[in-house]
């Protein structure tokens, strides 16, 4: 049987710890209280092209992707939507000391990865995504119809011209 934990660090991050014996895996989720209705007129769609750019992670650790695939098959990804952003992963228990290294790296030096090449390479992305998810652009009409102009739910998490919201 589990054991759910709940404990708050001295930062104020909150941390949720269950263990299961069955699953020889750990999973690390961060949820992040922004989304999409924190932003203002004209910012539509970075809360969704952060996430973007927070998934290349920091440029020292370029390789991580293919390291956490090599032990195991572990796994990541991230969503966004309109009160928070989460980052999730899977992988090995051993290998949970690297994961947490790399999501402190990221999110203290990503800055220093970020060029116009990356900026410009995760826009197109995201318009991509714009474009080709059927469900996603139901959904965002669903919460327009649903909201009005000025609520920010309103607006799409994933605007088609990131950067330049048209509000």
């Amino acid at each position: 049987m589990s054991e759910v934990r709940f404990s708050v660090l001295s930062n104020g991050l909150r941390v949720v710890a269950d263990r299961h014996p069955i699953v020889p895996l750990v999973a690390v989720n961060l949820w992040y209280a922004v989304g999409s209705r924190h932003e203002r007129r004209g910012e539509h769609g970075l809360a969704h092209l952060l996430e973007h750019l927070m998934c290349l992670g920091a440029a020292r650790h370029s390789d991580y992707p293919r390291r956490l695939q090599a032990v195991g098959g572990g796994h990541f990804n991230a969503t966004t939507n309109q009160d928070r952003t989460t980052y999730f992963q899977t992988a090995p228990p051993d290998f949970l000391p690297e994961v947490l290294r790399y999501e402190a790296d990221r999110m203290a030096s990503l800055g220093d990865s970020i060029d116009q090449e990356r900026l410009d390479s995760q826009r197109r992305v995201v318009r991509n995504e714009a474009r080709q998810s059927h469900d996603l652009r139901l959904a965002e009409a669903l919460l327009s119809a649903a909201f009005p102009v000025g609520h920010p739910y309103h607006h799409p998490i994933c605007q088609a011209r990131v950067g330049h919201g048209t509000g």
